[in-house]
């Protein structure tokens, strides 16, 4: 492996929190960051004052160059005072213009939370774990025109802990994803590894998540709405209805033992609040009301005793 003083040089694109953490690690390696490109800076907030992404925000701590294209096709035109050895993405959040993907020697490598072809496109990790799987994993790919479509440079596996949300999982995918970005990099660069074409054949397609994935459908059993809760936590996350309050749940579980409740029926049993399923019980734990804070399940019945013997909505 060369040293610090001669790694290559490096175009890093990405926008989030865990993106930025790629790119202090691939810094803190050693490599030459030359630029990074990011999603403009967008509105947040009450007061709707523009923030720049975490990415940009290091970038700029750091005194990196950052590109912000507004448009995919201004991309090549911002990057063209910035030549490189290769280009690294993780989670950009735009598709890279054929004409950057040409810019460098070596590619532009790009990091999955998939075990790629299975569970291309936007929801990768929320889809693993509603689908039930046990394990999931990273890969590093060579970007192509097409999403999640190039040839496989290296993978990981990851196991699927069983009580963990998504955005735990995620994490710990983004962890690993740098971690083996970090062990072959010098080897891609090297020459010492030849990409392999991925069974476009055998590839899985997922969507974007949407608020009404996380409607609760209390016929079905709970071991599915756990899963699902976990799955879809932080966001969109679970919720219900009931009279007239919209409930968001931030903790349940699969009840170990439980008198048998009808389908969304709910029943309090000392400081345990419980829900009905189409097969076995839930325990609610923690719960939000619209426009309030969380708070332990029991003292939001407390706090609402029409909650008590309510019917919550699959609807």
């Amino acid at each position: 492996m060369r040293s610090p003083s001669t790694k290559s040089s490096i175009v890093f694109f990405g926008t989030p929190s865990f993106a930025a953490a790629t790119l202090r690690a691939v810094l803190d390696d050693g490599y030459r960051v030359v630029a990074v490109g990011t999603q403009p800076d967008r509105a947040s907030g009450r007061g709707g004052h523009a923030t720049a992404t975490p990415v940009k925000q290091l970038a700029v701590e750091l005194g990196l160059p950052v590109v912000q294209p507004a448009r995919g096709r201004d991309l090549p035109a911002l990057l063209a005072s910035h030549p490189a050895d290769v280009g690294v993405l993780f989670a950009f959040g735009a598709i890279i213009p054929p004409a950057v993907l040409r810019m460098y020697p070596h590619g532009i490598v790009n990091i999955h939370p998939s075990l790629l072809p299975k569970y291309r496109g936007p929801s990768p990790v929320a889809s693993a774990m509603l689908a039930g799987d046990t394990a999931t994993g990273v890969t590093l790919i060579l970007l192509d025109e097409s999403v999640d479509h190039g040839p496989v440079l290296a993978q990981r596996q990851v196991a699927i802990e069983p009580d963990e949300t998504a955005d735990c999982l995620h994490d710990r995918l983004a962890e690993a994803g740098t971690v083996l970005l970090l062990e072959v990099l010098p080897q891609w660069l090297a020459g010492q590894i030849k990409p392999v074409a991925q069974d476009h054949v055998a590839a899985t397609f997922t969507t974007p998540l949407e608020r009404s994935l996380g409607l609760v459908d209390w016929r079905q059993p709970a071991e599915i709405i756990a899963r699902r809760f976990r799955a879809l936590y932080p966001w969109p996350g679970s919720y219900s209805h009931t009279a007239g309050l919209r409930l968001k749940f931030i903790a349940l579980r699969v009840a170990d033992a439980a008198r048998p409740l009808a389908p969304g029926q709910v029943a309090v049993a000392g400081r345990q609040v419980f829900v009905g399923t189409g097969r076995g019980t839930i325990q609610l734990q923690s719960i939000q009301l619209e426009g309030k804070r969380t708070a332990p399940a029991f003292e939001v019945i407390n706090g609402h005793p029409q909650l008590a013997a309510a019917n919550l909505s699959s609807s």
